[in-house]
């Protein structure tokens, strides 16, 4: 007599359908890698149908920066996934992507804890006139310290190029009141 084989089937996470696991991210090198490492862990699991349709990206956990540096692979990112955020600046729905994730968490080496708060560019925004505002920073303490024409007209020209005409129009105004 013949012994019936046993097809092993796992529930995909996105959709729920019970699947082969040969059709599934279980079979994925770095998910048995893991699953080597932590024979107890439940992780989810995505069919192949899913991965595809949604973009999901298998991750390499082992390259990720965890908890401030401290690698805990058990609290790692398995899969990529895009995810819908809400910029903080513009009030708009950004998508960062599995791909974005990616590079972010394993090429950049930045903390998993770590998503952007703000759209690409609001970001790029952000970046550009970051250095315009320490510049206004350290000149507002100079000021405090020590008021002068050329101070104020250094701020009025700062304040210019971030397009804040009205703080720019006050420092102007102030620079008058120095010879």
């Amino acid at each position: 007599m013949r012994k019936k084989r046993f097809l092993h089937k796992v529930v995909c996470t996105h959709c729920g359908e019970r699947v082969p696991w040969q059709h599934s991210s279980y079979r994925h090198p770095l998910i048995q890698l893991f699953l080597e490492k932590y024979p107890t862990a439940t992780i989810p699991f995505w069919c192949d149908t899913c991965m595809e349709e949604e973009g999901v990206i298998v991750a390499d956990w082992q390259r990720q920066k965890v908890d401030g540096g401290f690698s805990s692979d058990a609290f790692c990112i398995l899969y990529y996934v895009d995810e819908v955020k809400t910029c903080v600046s513009c009030k708009e729905e950004f998508v960062f992507t599995a791909s974005e994730k990616q590079f972010w968490y394993e090429e950049a080496q930045i903390f998993i804890e770590v998503s952007p708060k703000m759209c690409l560019s609001c970001r790029r925004e952000a970046k550009k006139t970051g250095p315009i505002s320490q510049q206004i920073a350290l000149l507002l303490q100079e000021v405090a310290e020590q008021p002068s024409r050329e101070k104020y007209l250094q701020l009025a020209s700062l304040y210019e190029e971030l397009g804040n005409k009205t703080k720019a129009g006050q420092c102007k105004a102030d620079a008058k009141r120095y010879p």
